[in-house]
């Protein structure tokens, strides 16, 4: 099974992106291919669907960063909105706007999100509905109107929750995916 790993570059007022470490990481550790994403409106889709189209992959997970965070996130939606706080990386900011005119007001997870918890007890995952309406939930809507079975999952900074078991959660979660995917 081919798995898509993506994360972001660094962003705003953080110097360092859990995400970009960690989906190259994993994106090694299951001989997989990874993409990290500039944190643009513009950019990130349009590498994205490159991406997607080169690897064709079976599965896409998606990595970002939330500073508040206390845990990692499963998103179950991403919302046909583009809404920010702050500007992306480019100076560009988005208020309001949907990210496809055509498209349904939101798209889920297949995953049964609950479950996973449960069989991933012991790592400091929790479940999610709101993935924000910045550039991650941008790139889980894109990745689920791709048609590809997808899931983000929000990770905090490393302060917070410490690499090593960043990475021992995340490997755990992609091999309870490989069992149900």
């Amino acid at each position: 099974m081919k798995i898509l790993f993506t994360g972001f570059l660094p962003f705003s007022s953080f110097p360092e992106n859990p995400s970009e470490t960690l989906a190259k990481e994993l994106g090694e550790a299951f001989d997989c291919p990874s993409l990290i994403l500039p944190v643009s409106f513009e950019k990130a889709p349009k590498e994205l669907s490159q991406k997607i189209e080169e690897e064709k992959p079976d599965f896409i997970l998606s990595l970002g960063l939330s500073g508040r965070a206390k845990s990692l996130h499963l998103e179950r939606y991403a919302y046909n909105q583009m809404k920010a706080s702050i500007p992306d990386n480019d100076g560009k900011s988005m208020q309001g706007c949907p990210i496809y005119e055509d498209s349904p007001a939101s798209f889920s997870t297949h995953l049964k999100l609950e479950k996973l918890i449960v069989r991933l007890d012991g790592f400091p995952f929790t479940c999610s509905n709101d993935p924000g309406r910045y550039i991650c939930n941008l790139v889980y809507f894109h990745d689920l109107a791709s048609g590809i079975p997808s899931l983000f999952v929000h990770l905090p900074p490393f302060a917070t929750i410490p690499h090593d078991k960043q990475l021992r959660a995340l490997r755990a979660l992609v091999n309870e995916l490989l069992q149900i995917i």
